[in-house]
């Protein structure tokens, strides 16, 4: 695969208006970037993955940086890409209140998301009167990913192939199932398996509702009330309550180095855990199930460590996996329910599915794995050795590349 040829020849000047915030070029695989806090950056970031930080970022722009985006020798970036927020009038009013705040046109400011449905019901909002910013797709916490590997990938995967082809016949569990940071719907999966008793068949991580006891552990009143108020998800919620109690008793229960502090950027990369080489399958727990057409690095961990995955995620995850070139499992579980809108009754799917693969005799879960081995191999060799280089070549370079296109003037003063 060639290079990728960038337009823009560097170097190029990013600073992030909220110093010390993360945003997508606080990581540069692209060789012209470099990271400034100095009065003339030729791109602007402003951390924008939670809409409140948007109401109140005029007044981190200095007034020498707006008249360079002004002069278009600059860029603002508006950085929701460690996110992927739906879509909604409010938060497209916000956005363009903040333009009016600094008095800046449209035509100088990008919107990064990883939502790839944004676009088009922002495009429809501003109509024929509101001129729309730029609106960049980019996955922030997918390029921390797979950039991790940009130098060994080969290596690890040979030393993984080497692991799986070892793998014993027997394993003791038969899933794993990740939740570093809690959200209602992953509760609702782990409250349904206490109440059939599938807990036991699984390594799962849970933070607990005791933040003595880990830095990810959620508020349970704050839980008991949003179980029943998610969209789609009430009476699911509600049938789901009393095993609460059962969940809180499990306390805080996390898998390798998420037992500890971790910083951000051990969060998005590749877990290289041990019990993927005791289970036959990954149980993803997806950040939302709802609002936004996204997938996140969750998948990828379990498919660069050779396991294949059953999803509770948003609608089309299993066709956005596809989309990036890798293959899916249809020939261990029934994945209709990836095309499922109703979040009710795609839960009842998957979790179907789930209770199949839990009841199946190893024997044949053995026989299923080594069919779909070739798939496997496939798939890991895809997110540790294709995939990074992509990125550091291509994906990576492009999104600079579509930023700048907007600084029609950049010049140094």
């Amino acid at each position: 695969m060639a290079a990728h040829h960038p337009k823009h020849a560097g170097p190029i000047h990013v600073a992030c208006a909220a110093k010390g915030g993360r945003h997508a070029f606080d990581h540069p695989s692209d060789p012209r970037i470099q990271l400034t806090f100095d009065a003339w950056p030729d791109v602007v970031v402003l951390p924008a993955a939670r809409e409140a930080v948007l109401k109140t970022s005029a007044e981190l722009i200095s007034p020498r940086v707006r008249e360079r985006i002004l002069d278009r020798r600059a860029v603002l970036v508006l950085d929701a890409s460690g996110e992927g927020p739906a879509f909604t009038p409010q938060l497209a009013s916000t956005i363009h209140r903040l333009l009016r705040d600094l008095a800046l046109p449209a035509k100088c400011v990008a919107y990064l998301t990883q939502n790839r449905d944004f676009q088009t019901a922002y495009v429809e909002w501003c109509g024929s009167g509101v001129r729309p910013v730029k609106v960049v797709t980019h996955d922030d916490y997918l390029s921390r990913f797979f950039l991790d590997h940009a130098e060994n990938g080969r290596e690890i995967f040979t030393e993984r192939l080497a692991a799986f082809e070892a793998r014993s016949p027997e394993r003791e569990k038969r899933f794993v199932c990740l939740n570093y940071s809690i959200r209602t719907a992953k509760v609702m999966l782990l409250l349904a398996m206490l109440r059939d008793g599938l807990w036991d068949e699984g390594f799962i991580s849970f933070p607990g509702f005791d933040a003595t006891k880990h830095v990810r552990a959620v508020r349970k009143p704050a839980l008991e009330r949003d179980l029943t108020t998610g969209p789609g998800l009430e009476a699911l919620g509600a049938a789901l309550k009393p095993w609460l109690d059962a969940l809180d008793a499990k306390g805080a229960s996390m898998l390798g180095a998420a037992s500890g502090a971790r910083k951000l950027k051990s969060v998005a990369e590749d877990s290289e855990l041990e019990e993927y080489d005791h289970v036959w399958f990954s149980l993803i727990n997806e950040t939302e199930v709802v609002g936004t057409r996204r997938v996140t690095e969750k998948p990828f961990k379990a498919l660069a460590n050779f396991s294949p995955v059953l999803m509770w995620g948003n609608p089309h995850s299993l066709a956005l996996l596809r989309d990036f070139g890798f293959e899916t499992f249809g020939g261990l579980v029934d994945e209709a329910y990836d095309a499922e809108p109703d979040p009710a009754v795609r839960f009842e799917m998957v979790y179907g599915e789930l209770k199949r693969l839990c009841a199946m005799p190893q024997e044949k879960l053995a026989r299923l794995e080594r069919d779909l081995a070739g798939t496997l191999a496939f798939n890991a060799d895809r997110a540790l050795v294709h995939m990074p280089r992509v990125y550091r070549e291509e994906i990576e370079p492009r999104l600079l590349d579509a930023v700048l296109d907007l600084a029609v003037n950049r010049t140094k003063p």
